[in-house]
């Protein structure tokens, strides 16, 4: 019974992004000078990204690893890829994220830039029911 709530967990939190727009962005380096992603000319490029898009990282920067955290909050990461630099991950900025994002990585200092967050989106709450007792 407790694996039928997980998954009908899991299924509300996916289903979370369903009605929002996706974009893909592919992350690469440039060895160790920095990061690129496809649609943003040259390397560590000052991103512009709008709040309420699903924005999917598809990393193919292997040994690196990419961590988006908040500029002024560096303690709150928004999301981060694997540390192997492969994989992917999907992050949906909101209104709660008022300044800049940084992207960087942890392990060269030099790779690193912003994120300016554009539009406006409220982040609905999620509803789950807790299971009745028996």
């Amino acid at each position: 019974m407790k694996l039928f709530y997980l998954i009908l967990l899991l299924g509300i939190v996916s289903a979370e992004h369903v009605d929002l727009q996706h974009v893909s962005i592919q992350v690469g380096t440039d060895g160790d000078k920095g990061w690129t992603f496809s649609g943003f000319a040259g390397v560590d490029p000052d991103l512009t990204l709008e709040r309420g898009v699903a924005y999917t990282f598809l990393m193919n920067a292997p040994h690196y690893q990419l961590i988006l955290q908040e500029h002024d909050k560096p303690h709150i990461i928004i999301g981060q890829s694997a540390a192997s630099g492969t994989g992917h991950f999907t992050v949906v900025f909101d209104n709660t994220m008022t300044g800049k994002i940084r992207y960087k990585s942890p392990n060269y200092l030099n790779m690193h830039g912003d994120i300016t967050l554009t539009g406006s989106y409220d982040k609905p709450c999620l509803l789950y029911t807790s299971p009745s007792p028996r």
